[in-house]
């Protein structure tokens, strides 16, 4: 481990100096004080990888293997195109595999979590501790709790905290990560769900018991029906939709970035945040931004769930809002909740924050890269 001058030209002095710090401490082997060096900026900017891969560093030395690992797979999560090394091994245990349109529906415990995919896309994933049993001594002890372990998800609790209350629409289950994660936030909140997959819908509600215990509550409802359908023909008014539309393709199909879907969903919410995969130098994320330009509801602001040295380089989760960002000063996710885990959503959210973009700043970016900017053509009738 070794001092990184280059971080001057990307951080605050003070941030440098912190990096530093836990440099030189690992040199003269306090491992323990360089540890807390590299927290003290992760709790700035959880997205440094820099710190993150020395933090791992020195937990190995003090034998925190746990914590090591999930650094490693943090590492993995930020650098999707870099193998990254880790001295742990996984053990990948398969719960549930079914044949989905989109690829093979698998449901996956990691050992730190449950993860569901379609093909190789994870659909979400949950940590197992904290527990289920959080929310209700009723569930089962070792079911996956509430805290996502998903970045898209996390991004999510930003524009949930700016309605804390009403009737909101989700369209595209996934594991379930988000509506739990909004759900044991913001209990005055109740959701619908569509999903046109009935097997994902079984697989979900089987191993991610959370949704089925707020089905109970009457806080969430889950509908099997495609959500083009659904719209088209829904009379009840929601007070906000998301949008996450994947199953299984590196891009969600262009009907869902056509000015028809997205007059549909300004028809049925004034407020609309949606979950795109894309790059800011790649077509697709801002054909999906112009089909919204002609709308009742542009887009406002766009979060990255990555570093802004990633925005051009890979293809990652952006969360939109057709609202613009006025982040309330007394949320805190999970607030009455403690621990390893919670800690790092919190400093994920808090950094989310900061990885935002102006509707007007991605259109520059497409001009400046050449990018078409039109919507995506709407269905033939």
């Amino acid at each position: 481990m070794a001092i990184n001058r280059e971080l001057s030209s990307k951080f605050s002095k003070s941030f440098q100096e912190k990096y530093n710090l836990g440099c030189l401490c690992y040199q003269k082997g306090n491992y323990a004080k360089s540890v807390d060096a590299f927290d003290d900026i992760l709790s700035i900017n959880s997205f440094c990888t820099e710190a993150l891969a020395n933090k791992a560093l020195a937990l190995e030395k003090l034998l925190r293997n746990q914590e090591a690992r999930r650094c490693y797979d943090r590492l993995q999560q930020l650098l999707p195109d870099t193998a990254v090394k880790s001295p742990f091994s996984h053990k990948l245990t398969p719960l549930s595999s079914i044949p989905s349109s989109g690829g093979i529906l698998r449901v996956i415990d990691d050992g730190d979590s449950l993860l569901l995919a379609i093909g190789d896309q994870i659909q979400g994933s949950v940590f197992k501790d904290p527990t289920a049993a959080i929310i209700s001594p009723k569930l089962e002890p070792g079911a996956p709790g509430p805290v996502a372990r998903s970045l898209f998800a996390i991004a999510l609790l930003i524009s949930a905290s700016q309605t804390p209350s009403g009737s909101g629409l989700v369209l595209g289950l996934g594991c379930g990560a988000g509506p739990c994660m909004i759900l044991a936030n913001f209990p005055n909140i109740k959701l619908t769900v569509i999903d046109v997959n009935p097997d994902l819908i079984r697989l979900a509600t089987h191993h991610f018991p959370l949704l089925q215990y707020y089905i109970d509550r009457g806080q969430l409802s889950i509908i099997e029906q495609d959500c083009i359908h659904f719209l088209e023909n829904n009379k009840t008014p929601f007070d906000f939709i998301f949008f996450d539309l994947y199953n299984g393709s590196p891009e969600c199909s262009p009907i869902f970035g056509s000015r028809y879907f997205v007059n549909l969903m300004c028809n049925t919410a004034p407020k609309i945040w949606g979950n795109i995969v894309g790059s800011l130098r790649q077509p697709h994320l801002h054909r999906i931004l112009a089909a919204f330009d002609d709308t009742s509801s542009p887009i406002q602001t766009l979060f990255a769930s990555n570093s802004e040295l990633s925005w051009m380089k890979y293809s990652l989760n952006w969360h939109i809002t057709t609202e613009k960002y006025d982040m309330p000063s007394n949320f805190i996710p999970f607030s009455e909740l403690d621990g390893p885990v919670v800690r790092l959503v919190r400093q994920d959210f808090k950094t989310i924050q900061s990885m935002q973009i102006s509707r007007s700043r991605a259109f520059d970016i497409a001009e400046e890269q050449n990018i078409q900017c039109t919507a995506y053509p709407d269905p033939v009738t």
